[in-house]
């Protein structure tokens, strides 16, 4: 059975793996989201929310900032299991918590390049590559297209921001540059494997 996500055979193993673990730990905040019929989608859209006000408040409020975006990476990681907790989990949360994903990443990227903390050629590649290994991913599980694990930087770049705001400033295109090539590596296999299928 084809899986219409954006994850590979290896990785879902790994991410079950955790979500089960997530799921215990996280199992009195599932059950009081359930009673307060608190959806999967209403924490992703929060989790929208959290990671755009991250964005807007970049140029001016940068703790403030990071904190909403730790939010969003700490909602990202509730709502699967909120939906698996209350049988909700389908193929429509999945695509709506990878568009989320997209959007948080390309309104953070622009904040970072606006403020000067990245080159614009880098982070416009980062962002295209990006999006473009994450729709290749689900169109080759739709096709059913074993692929190995999928390079995502996002955790990356979001955790390099204070390391560039604090500590090693001008190194934020360094980081951009070693995912970019990853991600061509990934881009390119994808097309070769989809268009073979094809």
């Amino acid at each position: 059975m084809s899986k219409n996500d954006c994850y590979s055979g290896g990785e879902r193993k790994f991410m079950e793996w955790g979500q089960k673990i997530r799921g215990k730990i996280l199992l009195p905040l599932l059950i009081l989201c359930q009673r307060t019929h608190i959806t999967p989608d209403n924490i992703t859209l929060i989790s929208l929310i959290s990671g755009l006000i991250a964005a807007v408040l970049f140029p001016t409020a940068k703790i403030f900032s990071l904190s909403f975006l730790f939010l969003h990476v700490l909602l990202d990681g509730i709502d699967g299991p909120l939906a698996r907790h209350i049988g909700k989990a389908s193929n429509k949360g999945s695509f709506t918590d990878t568009t989320t994903d997209q959007i948080v990443i390309f309104a953070m990227s622009a904040a970072v390049v606006y403020t000067g903390h990245a080159d614009a050629i880098a982070i416009i590649t980062f962002v295209m590559l990006y999006t473009v290994v994450v729709a290749f991913s689900m169109v080759r599980n739709a096709l059913n297209i074993p692929y190995s694990w999928l390079v995502r930087p996002r955790f990356f770049f979001y955790l390099w921001i204070p390391i560039e705001l604090w500590l090693l400033h001008g190194s934020m295109n360094w980081l951009l540059w070693v995912c970019n090539i990853l991600l061509i590596i990934k881009a390119i296999s994808g097309f070769y494997f989809i268009r073979k299928k094809l």
